[in-house]
């Protein structure tokens, strides 16, 4: 599963039959909960069907925020 790593794991992502799946952690997926209402998701991963456009802006602030947390750690 391809990650991205600075200091430790940031995202990880993976492209699955039905959708692709961005793996940030916990506190992420708590951080963007309202925002993430319109997709599945759970307490590590988030599912973007493949059908639909992924949400570029989202995916990137996600990114942008799990960086912000490895940075203060």
């Amino acid at each position: 599963m391809p990650t991205y790593y600075y200091i430790e794991n940031v995202v990880h992502f993976a492209g699955f039959t039905k959708h692709i799946g961005l793996f940030p952690t916990p506190s992420a997926i708590d951080k963007f909960e309202k925002e993430l209402s319109a997709y599945k998701w759970s307490k590590g991963g988030i599912q973007f069907p493949v059908e639909n456009k992924l949400p570029i802006s989202l995916i990137k602030r996600i990114t942008e925020s799990r960086m912000e947390e490895v940075l203060k750690s």
